[in-house]
């Protein structure tokens, strides 16, 4: 069936339109509506539908949705074989987001399961995620992802994705922490009742093409009465691509970053631009927001700090954040240690709101993390003389003994190396044995900063 919509409106009245009323209690979910959105996917949406039809109980499936979106030639050809698939198609490319909104507002079935255009799930995949969602019509639902070999058609189901996690520059990737949980979804494949679809905000209309769209629905998710779990016995295998097969514009990716941190981030949001300063660039050319913050507020949705909390050992175990964060104070001079933008170390006047003063150990007693860029203090494996060496800060790695630091008896120290400021000039390492009584010592100050 091949269906022509007409054009997409990014404007208040569409989601207004589209919303739900909460119910008191929520219906029964039985039927589901497959949305894929799809560009190009020429040598894949073949054998995906077949495997879809083939391992989805007739009874649970009520459509197929498939936006093609500016696919060039047209994917119609390669769905002639499956005359019940629903066909919106774009003449010219929109983009993920706008293509999976529309799908996703065409649905017409109980819950909307959004699908890549190169997965094959396994039998028995949809009655887990049912069982969820009728938990909770607010519990959003994602499926063990193995990898599927794209030639063969054959899953490897000893690699699988589980969940996902960002770091703070918004860049995310797959983790495992036991639980079914899920703090950030890959974004490609997840099923949500048609209901909160539409009453939790579908997307942001003010985003484009692609890019952290999953960052900005998981979050407003969590934080506007909704969850996020992983069903363990859903299986669907996905293939991953090595490269992108088609062009990313870094601008719309960034654009929709900053969308996501300035509406939801608050006092975070600087986290985001501390460890991607490019990003500050593009505030002027977000957009208005203006019609998320007021869904924001209609959703009554909790504070991001609520969320860093709900996920604190998530953020801890990423070296996001720290239980306890202090800054580090020269006693001889009383200034305090601050990172520069060239992540050497200066000495400057203490200032318990400068981020970039910030510090944090990586672990319960060793290794200091800034948390103005999130980098560590690293003795530099390529200088070999370390005595006057400039300290400097680098990414965070495991197991480097270049990032083996202490504060200890007074000094922070790397082996037997400490380090020796003044102010507003680089800090150097000299050897312990070196210093002096006289000359000071370091310790935490400002010990009762918020965790972060």
């Amino acid at each position: 069936m091949l269906l022509r919509t007409p054009g997409f409106h990014e404007t208040s009245a569409h989601f207004s339109e589209q919303a739900v009323v909460t119910a008191d209690v929520a219906p029964e979910i039985k039927t589901m509506s497959i949305v894929m959105a799809a560009h190009n996917e020429h040598k894949y949406m073949q054998r995906t539908l077949a495997s879809i039809y083939e391992r989805t109980p007739p009874e649970v499936l009520k459509e197929v949705i498939v936006v093609d979106d500016g696919s060039d030639p047209p994917l119609a050809a390669q769905i002639m074989d499956f005359p019940d698939v629903k066909l919106i198609r774009h003449a010219t490319r929109r983009g993920l987001i706008k293509s999976k909104t529309e799908g996703g507002n065409a649905a017409t079935s109980d819950m909307i399961m959004f699908l890549d255009a190169h997965v094959k799930p396994e039998f028995g995949w949809t009655a887990p995620l049912l069982k969820h969602m009728n938990l909770n019509y607010k519990r959003v639902v994602v499926p063990i992802i193995p990898i599927l070999d794209g030639d063969s058609w054959e899953p490897n189901m000893n690699a699988v994705g589980i969940k996902m996690m960002f770091d703070w520059t918004l860049f995310f990737q797959w983790f495992e922490d036991f639980n079914d949980i899920v703090p950030c979804m890959s974004g490609g494949l997840f099923g949500i009742t048609r209901q909160w679809w539409h009453e939790s905000g579908e997307y942001d209309y003010g985003m484009n093409m692609w890019g952290a769209e999953n960052i900005e629905q998981s979050i407003r998710i969590w934080l506007c009465g909704g969850e996020i779990y992983v069903a363990r016995d859903s299986k669907i295998s996905h293939v991953f691509r090595p490269k992108f097969p088609y062009r990313i514009n870094n601008t719309e990716v960034y654009i929709n970053k900053v969308r996501t941190v300035e509406t939801w981030f608050e006092e975070y949001k600087e986290r985001f631009y501390n460890a991607d300063p490019s990003a500050k660039r593009f505030l002027a050319h977000m957009g208005d927001i203006s019609e998320r913050l007021a869904l924001k507020k209609t959703l009554k949705c909790k504070p991001f700090n609520w969320y860093v909390n709900k996920f604190k050992s998530v953020f801890v175990e990423k070296k996001m954040i720290s239980r306890e964060v202090f800054l580090i104070r020269d006693t001889n001079t009383g200034l305090c240690l601050e990172g520069d933008d060239r992540n050497h170390l200066l000495e400057t006047e203490c200032s318990p709101t400068n981020m970039n003063q910030q510090w944090a150990l990586v672990t319960d007693k060793k290794g200091l993390q800034n948390l103005g860029n999130n980098k560590c203090l690293d003795a530099n494996a390529g200088t070999m003389d370390k005595a006057g060496s400039k300290v400097y800060m680098y990414f965070c790695f495991e197991d480097t003994d270049m990032q083996d630091w202490a504060l200890k008896d007074g000094h922070v120290r790397w082996k037997n190396y400490c380090i020796k400021g003044s102010a507003n000039e680089h800090v150097v390492l000299q050897k312990c044995s070196d210093f002096l009584q006289a000359r000071g010592s370091f310790e935490m100050f400002s010990k009762k900063l918020t965790p972060r």
